[in-house]
């Protein structure tokens, strides 16, 4: 008998007589036995576990340096870019807002923005002055 997959493949089934063979080979086999229910139970899933906190799959556009270095240490090097960005977290607001800005700067804001007329804006500090 012929089952065909979800992806196409096509399997050839074992007949009656087949499956009895194999099913007297495992059962003369002195490392193989059936699992009670109990044993059973206690199985667990092999492979990366569940996440208790699922993480959200999203695309991001990353300098070529930031990610052939990361690449470079290994497996796991997105779970490092995550935490990286959760140290960055740690001392930045995702907004862009570090605080206030120096005092000498702000002023000079304020008095270019009066000359030209402009109103008075809240100022970002930018990365270069942090």
């Amino acid at each position: 008998m012929q089952v065909k997959s979800k992806s196409g493949r096509v399997f050839e089934l074992p007949t009656p007589e087949e499956n009895a063979a194999i099913n007297e080979g495992i059962a003369t086999d002195p490392d193989t036995y059936e699992l009670s229910d109990a044993e059973f139970a206690k199985l667990r899933r092999i492979g990366h576990p569940d996440a208790s906190v699922t993480k959200e799959r999203i695309t991001i556009r990353l300098s070529r340096e930031v990610v052939e270095q990361f690449r470079a240490s290994g497996n796991g090097w997105q779970t490092r870019i995550d935490a990286a960005l959760k140290d960055w977290l740690k001392t930045h607001s995702p907004s862009g807002d570090q605080g206030s800005v120096p005092l000498p700067v702000a002023e000079e804001a304020i008095l270019r923005c009066r000359k030209r007329g402009q109103p008075i804006r809240r100022f970002r500090m930018q990365d270069d002055q942090a």
